[in-house]
C-alpha cells in the first residue's frame, strides 16, 4: 500500500474518531446526522398530540369510538351532527374549567359529568329541552 495512501487513511479514521468522541459526550448527534426541526414543527406535534389524548379521553367518556363524530376519510370534516354537537359541547365544558370546575374547588367539567359512559345525556331529566318539557307540563 502507498505510504501516503495509508497515513491519509489513518487521520481520516482518527478524525472519525475523534469527532464520534465529541458529540457522543451527551451533547446528541453530531451535526450531519442532525435532522432540523423547527420550533413551530415541535409546537404542530406537541399540539396534535394533545388533541389526540383529549379526543380518546373524549370516546372513552362518551362510551364511543372516533367515527362516531368523525369522518374516517377526513377528520376535520364538520358535516356530521355529532361533530357539530360534540364541538358545541367541549366549548361547554371549556367554559366550566374557566368558572371553578377546574378539580380545585369543585369536581373538574368532563364529558363524564353530563354521559356517564354513554352517548346520550345519562339522565334525560339533565337535559335542558326536557326541563322546558317538564315545566311547560307543570303549567298546564
Amino acid at each position: 500500500m502507498n505510504p501516503i495512501k495509508h497515513t491519509t487513511t489513518r487521520i481520516a479514521f482518527l478524525i472519525l474518531c475523534m469527532s464520534f468522541l465529541l458529540f457522543s459526550s451527551g451533547k446528541g448527534q453530531p451535526p450531519w446526522l442532525q435532522v432540523a426541526t423547527s420550533d413551530s414543527a415541535e409546537k404542530f406535534k406537541k399540539e396534535e398530540e394533545i388533541t389526540r389524548i383529549r379526543m380518546l379521553q373524549i370516546s372513552r367518556e362518551l362510551g364511543v369510538t372516533c367515527t362516531e363524530c368523525h369522518s374516517s376519510k377526513n377528520w376535520k370534516d364538520d358535516s356530521k351532527l355529532t361533530f357539530k354537537i360534540a364541538r358545541d359541547h367541549m366549548k361547554t365544558v371549556e367554559i366550566l374549567r374557566n368558572h371553578d370546575f377546574d378539580g380545585k374547588k369543585y369536581p373538574e367539567a368532563s364529558c363524564y359529568m353530563c354521559h356517564q359512559g354513554r352517548l346520550r345525556f345519562a339522565s334525560q331529566m339533565k337535559h335542558p329541552e326536557n326541563l322546558q318539557k317538564i315545566e311547560n307540563s307543570k303549567k298546564e
